[in-house]
């Protein structure tokens, strides 16, 4: 190890021992330290999505690094457009990340930005990312004769808009790592209250739920509600597998020993969603990508829920594909997020299918 690199890890080692992760406070949990300007370390060590994971909680390292993206390029003049991320070690919650930007190209084109980044704890490299921002209200127009042919599709929810009041008092609501509130209806629970399921394949079945940030004090930067949405969408994506193919939250139900101990929706939901598949399958992320389709000025989701409904598109090789869509209340789509990941079934499981 080199002297620099030394000097930098021990530098690491007093940041994370001084700066404990604080609770309730967002903007300053995903907090980066600037070294240069490509070079940055997170304030304080990321959160376990619960006791015993394997690694630190996904949307947190996407989430912190889509911030360093942000931070690398002036956040007066551009905004997210895309996220695109390879996860390739689980992160250690007992030291913060460091994030190495690499700026593409600044000059070619003044609308749209590129970044790449490398994010890292002691040497090893646990998620690599690509990142383009756009100017903030940029709505990449066509030319004046391609205009009539242009038509927007999939920016709006064809079911009906809801109410944030109604979630907040008729809805079953978890919350887990601090910030992460997922709240759920009974359809969730149990498919059989959605008979039409049952003439479709289970590519074709969505899932609902529906996600805000949990803090009581109003953020300071409104840019920060990308990171936030960011931080949502790995909450509910790549752990509901059984809920689509219809396989019972208990896989003992049926035999001739259930176990109550074994019931997913019993033992786990009462925690989070990030872990309801411990019982049928161990899933693993590959990798994440976002889309998003707003300005920040148009996102809320600290004071607001917004619906993600989503679809597995494949499950084959031990390989999931997941697609859905953040809305707004109004139906407008925020974002849309894709996933990979492995996925290796218990026997069990596999016996219902």
């Amino acid at each position: 190890m080199s002297k620099d690199n030394a000097s930098f890890k021990k530098k690491v080692d007093v940041i994370s021992k001084n700066n404990p992760v604080p609770d309730f406070d967002f903007e300053e949990t995903f907090r980066l330290i600037k070294v240069d300007d490509e070079h940055y370390i997170g304030a304080h060590p990321l959160k376990l999505p619960i006791n015993g994971a394997r690694g630190v909680y996904g949307g947190h390292i996407v989430a912190q690094s889509l911030y360093a993206a942000m931070e690398s390029s002036d956040k007066t003049l551009y905004r997210p457009y895309a996220f695109h991320s390879y996860f390739l070690r689980p992160g250690n919650h007992k030291h913060p990340m460091e994030f190495k930007v690499l700026k593409l190209d600044d000059t070619s084109d003044p609308d749209i930005i590129y970044r790449d980044i490398m994010v890292s704890q002691n040497g090893k490299t646990k998620l690599s990312c690509r990142v383009s921002l756009i100017k903030k209200n940029c709505s990449f127009k066509p030319p004046k004769e391609q205009e009539k042919e242009d038509k927007e599709i999939g920016i709006k929810e064809t079911e009906s808009p809801f109410s944030n009041e109604k979630i907040d008092l008729d809805f079953y609501k978890v919350n887990h790592t601090t910030f992460i509130s997922n709240a759920y209806l009974d359809e969730f629970l149990d498919y059989t209250k959605c008979p039409e399921e049952l003439q479709l394949d289970p590519s074709e079945r969505s899932i609902t739920v529906y996600s805000k940030i949990k803090q009581d004090t109003p953020i300071k930067d409104p840019n920060i509600n990308f990171l936030g949405l960011a931080d949502l969408s790995d909450s509910a994506f790549l752990t509901t597998l059984a809920r689509v193919l219809h396989v019972p939250w208990n896989l003992t139900e049926g035999t001739e020993e259930p176990d109550q101990n074994k019931s997913a929706l019993e033992q786990l939901l009462t925690q989070l969603f990030n872990v309801l598949h411990i019982f049928h399958y161990n899933a693993m992320s590959m990798d994440h990508h976002i889309y998003f389709h707003a300005d920040c000025d148009q996102l809320d989701v600290f004071s607001s829920w917004h619906k993600f409904k989503y679809h597995y598109k494949r499950l084959s090789n031990n390989r999931a594909l997941v697609q859905g869509g953040f809305f707004d209340n109004k139906g407008n789509c925020m974002a849309t997020v894709i996933q990979e990941g492995l996925v290796y079934m218990v026997p069990e499981m596999a016996l219902r299918l």
